[in-house]
């Protein structure tokens, strides 16, 4: 008489266990780690960090490191306390940083992830704006403005027109200082109510604006979203003369190279 157990059918999770063995049903997870700060920082300041990691051995270390040299040799910047927490990195200049965060069992490293942190800092538009070449000082009756260009007010078919505009941007926020004045001082009294106008545009924030008297200095400030375009107009209202917008002023950014406005 044949056995009924030769007939039955085994499940398929225990076939597994009876050709892979008992660890296949149980496969250990394997180790993560997590870089949770935000990924910027600002020059000359330390560099704030945050870490999570999940499923490590009980004798694994965690380090941040940085590649030096050519041949990109990680280098350690600070050993980690705990599978968790937060700490600060050495402060850095302008600039882009690779970092990775590291899990080690012994010298085996079991996991790890890549960052980049940009760290960001005023750069004067006399930096990024090179090659102007129309700086000079606009002299008012009351101040002394110097200026890394200006936008000729009586050659322009419009009332608005573009003093800056970029087109690949690295930056989180600018700053513009103007002045709405002319070189025919002679003239002056036809400008006299005259208010000129600097106004921040970008693709997907509000414009920001600020307006100044006739030889009376102005301001405006903007944050910006990096990868996205931007430009800063003039315009004149109150009067039928045009004058002229000096301006000079700073971004906030991750990189002193030089911009190309196209």
């Amino acid at each position: 008489m044949r056995s009924v157990l030769s007939k039955a059918v085994l499940p398929v999770a225990v076939i597994a266990m009876v050709v892979a063995g008992p660890q296949a049903a149980l496969a250990k997870p394997r180790p993560s780690v997590t870089w949770t700060s935000p990924r910027s920082a600002t020059a000359g300041s330390p560099i704030s960090v945050s870490w999570d990691s999940s499923h490590l051995g009980k004798d694994a270390k965690l380090v941040i490191q940085r590649p030096v040299g050519t041949a990109r040799v990680y280098k350690t910047v600070i050993k980690l306390p705990g599978d968790s927490g937060s700490a600060q990195l050495p402060a850095q200049p302008i600039g882009t940083y690779p970092y990775r965060l590291v899990a080690f069992e012994g010298k085996r490293i079991v996991a790890k992830q890549a960052v980049t942190v940009g760290v960001f800092g005023k750069v004067p538009f006399s930096t990024y704006f090179e090659g102007e070449g129309n700086g000079g000082v606009y002299a008012a009756p009351t101040v002394s403005f110097p200026y890394i260009d200006f936008l000729y007010g009586p050659t322009q078919p419009r009332l608005t027109e573009a003093l800056l505009s970029v087109k690949k941007n690295n930056c989180s926020a600018v700053h513009v200082e103007f002045i709405t004045g002319t070189d025919f001082p002679g003239n002056s009294d036809e400008f006299s109510s005259t208010v000129g106008t600097v106004t921040v545009v970008q693709q997907t924030r509000d414009p920001v604006s600020g307006s100044a008297a006739f030889n009376a200095p102005g301001s405006v400030d903007a944050e910006l979203v990096p990868g996205q375009t931007w430009s800063v107009l003039g315009s004149w209202s109150g009067g039928d003369a045009l004058p002229d917008i000096y301006y000079n002023g700073y971004v906030v950014c991750d990189s002193t190279k030089p911009l190309s406005q196209q």
